[in-house]
């Protein structure tokens, strides 16, 4: 039914006139009750539609708002007949969808950078579905690609850096053990010159 409604829309906006999804099911119900045929009596359902946004009838108990505040007419070159346009809600939701089979968490931010991305107007919903699919991955693989390198620029950080206290140790290292030989051999020099003495001391 979704498809159905957005490819009435995209009819109805060249008419000038902005329908809710709403106004569209209600006219697909009055010209198509049992929900059959619905594509071949688009035309009888977009000029309901127009008949609903320029004559609305009273308020029911399933009030029906409208808008009929003109819009741009856009190229023909935008337009087909036989296809779709995707509101930025439908991109937001389909992108946060499919992202979670992807295993992808992604930020509002994200979100929106990603539907910036995606086209409004495809053949069909499946052409929406795939582009968006691609836009996820190539998305994913440049995220991943900087996250690779940041690793990579982590771990050759960390082996300068140990590397460089490997060095300052083994210097520390040295140093110490110089210090303790010369200490060693000078204790060695005082205790040879103390036998001296005690020997001397007890000659006769």
């Amino acid at each position: 039914m979704k498809k159905y409604i957005e490819n009435i829309r995209a009819s109805v906006k060249k008419k000038g006139y902005i329908p809710t999804s709403d106004q569209i099911r209600h006219a697909i119900n009055i010209v198509c009750p049992d929900g059959v045929n619905i594509l071949n009596s688009k035309s009888a359902i977009v000029d309901e539609v127009v008949k609903l946004l320029s004559a609305p009838t009273p308020s029911t108990s399933s009030e029906i708002v409208v808008e009929n505040s003109p819009i741009p007419t856009p190229q023909p070159a935008e337009e087909d007949e036989t296809g779709i346009v995707v509101s930025e809600g439908d991109k937001h939701e389909v992108i946060t969808a499919t992202a979670s089979v992807y295993g992808i968490e992604l930020s509002e931010v994200e979100v929106l950078e990603l539907a910036s991305n995606v086209g409004d107007k495809f053949t069909d919903y499946m052409e929406f579905v795939q582009e968006t699919k691609q836009a996820i991955k190539s998305y994913a693989d440049h995220r991943y690609d900087s996250l690779e390198r940041q690793i990579s620029d982590t771990s050759e950080d960390l082996k300068t850096h140990f590397e460089h206290r490997e060095r300052q140790l083994n210097q520390k290292l040295a140093t110490g053990l110089g210090e303790i030989n010369t200490f060693f051999r000078t204790q060695s020099a005082k205790r040879k010159e103390l036998s001296k003495v005690i020997a001397a001391a007890f000659k006769i």
